[in-house]
């Protein structure tokens, strides 16, 4: 898989290319959003560009749209519903342009589980219905292991913790 954006001089950039990805579906209901039981992303690299001024070269158009269509006036929750996202070996690339220094993390792998510890249910932390549990470990082998408990809205990218330890 590889996802390849445009950047400000129309040339092309890899942000993301995986090797092997796997999505498994529950089923593509007649009403409500579309499960995706399980996400897996492997041997992946995903990279960030930024310009001078801090924005992120290739990404805006994924982040944000003129959809003067109104095909995105849904929120994201009622499209579709996520339970398990997995990525292994991912490495993640930083770079500023004009500037010869990376920074590259190697060998990332993190678990969102919408399961958690309480069961297969959402989290809407009285809330609403974009909201999920997140039980997720972050794990660089040998550099840190981040376990994040929480919650975040797909809707709107916020986020609750009830817990964070590095």
């Amino acid at each position: 898989l590889k996802l390849v954006a445009k950047g400000p001089d129309d040339a092309e950039i890899t942000i993301l290319d995986a090797a092997t990805v796997g999505i498994a579906l529950d089923a593509i209901p007649l009403t409500g959003p579309i499960v995706f039981r399980d996400f897996e992303l492997s041997n992946a690299t995903l990279r960030f560009e930024a310009t001078s001024q801090g924005d992120l070269v290739g990404w805006s158009d994924l982040l944000t749209g003129d959809d003067t269509a109104g095909r995105n006036a849904r929120p994201v929750s009622e499209i579709f519903a996520i339970d398990r996202i997995v990525v292994s070996g991912l490495d993640l690339q930083y770079a500023v342009q004009g500037d010869d220094r990376r920074m590259n993390l190697e060998d990332l792998s993190f678990e969102v589980d919408n399961k958690g510890r309480t069961g297969n249910r959402r989290n809407d932390l009285g809330r609403g219905p974009g909201w999920y549990e997140l039980d997720t470990k972050l794990k660089r082998p040998g550099l840190f292991d981040l376990t994040i408990d929480g919650g975040l809205d797909i809707d709107t990218l916020d986020a609750e913790l009830n817990a964070l330890d590095l």
